[in-house]
């Protein structure tokens, strides 16, 4: 029987937030959290939306680094911030609305808030099909999938659509883009956007945490003055990976083998971990061992047992 262990790091850092409740406005925030800390408070995932609301939790309402003065721009949900391919219909995007469904022909842009369409929310394996055949709003569908702690479908190419439609390839189903023009104080490219109901405002404004419900934010103009939250240059963690494969072929000498721990290589390294080591070990070989040279297995003290010595 041989067995490859894996010993792998991956290295995350989690944002520290930093709660002030002095009264200033969002650009005087801005000024003081550069001086004190990095910058104004940046969300780049939904773990990192639930340590805000856990900083301010009991506190006042808060500015945090959002503010609406960025180029208009399509983005994924997830916050991922990742470039966008060219699926659009015919005719499309029109910009009636900001938010995109997809039919098996591509991309159609609706409004966000009077459109229903069905749901569909992706996990990082396979999209998960909802069993109800409810419509729902962009937002709500959004919102729905993070719930379960999925998303919106990510679409990369032409070939992932088809599976997000199936079994019912006449349907359109929501997909995870939307218009937007906000823009994070650090430059993040972070696209997590955790807006209450009915917001943003569209009062060209700035983005405030509410602490009153579920740390989600809404828009206020940026002269109020308020509490804000800042960041800090982050908490770095070391997360352990350990893998363990059985086959009972000889997988350290054979081709197969070699091929098996370069793949794993690369699938590691495609999720961002680098400090990591593979190997085959046989129990086989340990057995070999044993039958050549049976003393081997013998408990009785070896030439430099300590008692020897000790004599």
């Amino acid at each position: 029987m041989f067995r490859v262990r894996v010993s792998a790091f991956r290295l995350i850092v989690s944002p520290e937030y930093h709660y002030y409740n002095q009264i200033l406005s969002w650009s005087n925030a801005r000024s003081f959290c550069r001086s004190k800390h990095s910058d104004l408070a940046t969300v780049t995932s939904m773990e990192e939306a639930q340590l805000l609301a856990q900083t301010t939790a009991g506190l006042d309402d808060a500015w945090i680094g959002l503010r609406n003065d960025g180029p208009a721009k399509w983005l994924w949900s997830d916050g991922s911030g990742e470039p966008l391919p060219l699926l659009w219909i015919a005719g499309q995007p029109d910009f009636s609305g900001g938010c995109v469904d997809t039919i098996a022909s591509g991309w159609n842009d609706y409004n966000c808030t009077t459109t229903r369409r069905n749901l569909v929310c992706e996990d990082a394996q396979v999209p998960y099909y909802y069993p109800q055949p409810d419509l729902w709003e962009w937002t709500a569908a959004r919102d729905h999938c993070r719930s379960l702690g999925m998303k919106l479908p990510k679409i990369k190419g032409m070939p992932d659509i088809a599976p997000i439609l199936t079994p019912s390839l006449h349907v359109s189903v929501w997909i995870g883009l939307f218009w937007d023009r906000w823009a994070w104080s650090d430059e993040s490219t972070s696209s997590l956007r955790y807006w209450t109901l009915g917001e943003p405002a569209n009062l060209q404004g700035c983005a405030i945490v509410n602490v009153t419900d579920q740390g989600r934010w809404y828009e206020e103009q940026c002269e109020t003055e308020m509490p804000f939250v800042c960041q800090g240059a982050g908490n770095l963690r070391r997360v352990l990976i350990k893998l363990k494969m059985e086959s009972d072929g000889d997988l350290d000498r054979s081709a197969a083998g070699a091929q098996l721990l370069k793949q794993l290589e690369a699938q590691f390294r495609s999720q961002g971990i680098s400090d990591f080591q593979l190997s085959w070990k046989g129990d086989i070989r340990r057995q070999d061992e044993i039958n050549e040279n049976p003393a081997a297995e013998s408990h009785g003290p070896g030439p430099c047992d300590k008692r020897k010595w000790n004599d």
